[in-house]
């Protein structure tokens, strides 16, 4: 369910639109629908907007609301997509049941109070929970504003791109990668907390140059132009192992390959346009 279908709209999935903003709408379908698995991945993730935003506390309601609802029609299964922001900033790879939990922004806050909420009410009702803890996504469905389409973009377009030292090192995920590990995980008997990732880590200016290099404008890179956020970590990468022991390994593309077929995308998106 979504407010608004954006895909498969051939029969092979049934949309239901809904505001989970408006709890009472939101309850009021999964009463009708009765779901007995369910992921929940809908948060405001607008670049540059949602890290201090306050609707995150929206959100934070709106998730306890629906899992209720979920709860009380007898659902199963609760998936909810947390994100690596919930963790301290750190100088270690981080592993779900180790890592200090300490969010510096109020997006990780709220996402953190949400896990909270959500495991308390799967003891209340019964039904089994598991928080998905995503790390950098990236790829088909990604919005323009995000870093590597919009980088993308620029480049084709010939534009500079004032950018920070560019050495923070990320664990870059392909959304296809992330949502096969996600549903795994819905249909596995596992519960509590995963990471969803790729457990390696890339810094951001080796995926930068090799998009420069793909459109042969490196000049156009202003490493060092911009300061890095308050508080941004330089490392920021996930301890696979409790997920890939969960779900009987994982698989993930190369962040070279990602990259690429990022760009394949794009220029062919400017061809069927």
């Amino acid at each position: 369910m979504a407010r608004t279908p954006s895909f498969a709209q051939d029969g092979s999935v049934h949309w239901h639109a809904v505001d989970l903003l408006k709890p009472r709408d939101a309850a009021d379908l999964i009463h009708t629908i009765r779901p007995t698995h369910l992921v929940h991945a809908a948060w405001i993730a607008t670049p540059g907007v949602y890290l201090q935003s306050p609707e995150n506390l929206a959100w934070v309601q709106a998730s306890i609301g629906l899992a209720t609802a979920f709860g009380e029609t007898g659902g199963t299964k609760f998936l909810g997509v947390g994100t690596c922001a919930e963790y301290a900033p750190s100088d270690k790879i981080l592993a779900e049941d180790s890592a200090a939990l300490a969010p510096a922004s109020i997006y990780g806050s709220a996402k953190l109070a949400a896990a909270h909420a959500l495991t308390a009410a799967a003891g209340i009702h019964g039904f089994q929970f598991a928080w998905a803890r995503l790390f950098v996504p990236y790829g088909t469905g990604d919005s323009p504003k995000r870093l590597i389409p919009s980088v993308i973009a620029a480049l084709h377009r010939g534009e500079a791109i004032p950018t920070t030292h560019g050495n923070q090192v990320r664990d870059f995920i392909t959304s296809v990668d992330a949502a096969d590990q996600i549903t795994r995980l819905l249909w596995s008997p596992a519960s509590g907390s995963f990471n969803i990732g790729s457990g390696q880590g890339t810094p951001v200016r080796a995926v930068l140059d090799r998009i420069g290099a793909h459109f042969q404008r490196m000049d156009l890179l202003q490493y060092g132009a911009r300061s890095p956020a308050p508080g941004e970590p330089m490392l920021l990468v996930a301890d696979m192992e409790k997920t890939a022991s969960a779900l009987g390994g994982i698989t993930a593309i190369s962040i070279a390959e990602g990259v690429d077929q990022a760009i394949a995308e794009f220029e062919a998106s400017l061809v069927d346009g």
